[in-house]
């Protein structure tokens, strides 16, 4: 269920009742807390997936990722404050392909300067739905 993990898993993962995790799941999602999700294995299909941070010149950071948004091989546009002013996430089944996109993001206005990487593999974090379910957030009476 999360994580690859059954709400009976995660009980006895945190040493809590079943009913707990159960009940604890429900309000997270009922709360808005947590939003189910699925994520799809790109590499299955025979996709590449990496990122794209753009830089820009001014121009509305909005907009662009909206224009970015809309191309063929984004999966995910964030605008950010700090170093790049918008990232991408993308997948492509060739290197021809991510050429094509890269091409077409760097003539966008105001975009100067593009840097990509792929990734290589995902490695798991030590944060589990458990460790979340357990504890209790201070923003939050509802876990």
């Amino acid at each position: 269920m999360i994580s690859g993990k059954t709400t009976r898993q995660i009980a006895n993962e945190a040493a809590v009742p079943l009913s707990t995790v159960q009940r604890r799941i429900r309000r997270l999602v009922g709360s808005g807390f947590v939003r189910p999700t699925f994520e799809i294995d790109y590499s299955k299909f025979g996709l590449k997936r990496g990122m794209v941070h753009l830089y820009l010149n001014g121009g509305n950071a909005y907009a662009l990722a909206q224009k970015i948004a809309g191309m063929v091989g984004i999966i995910s546009v964030v605008v950010y404050i700090g170093n790049s002013d918008i990232i991408a996430d993308y997948v492509a089944a060739s290197g021809e392909d991510l050429l094509e996109m890269l091409t077409q993001v760097k003539k966008l206005p105001d975009v100067s300067r593009v840097i990509w990487s792929e990734q290589v593999t995902s490695i798991p974090t030590g944060m589990t739905i458990a460790s979340i379910l357990v504890s209790k957030p201070d923003k939050s009476s509802l876990i």
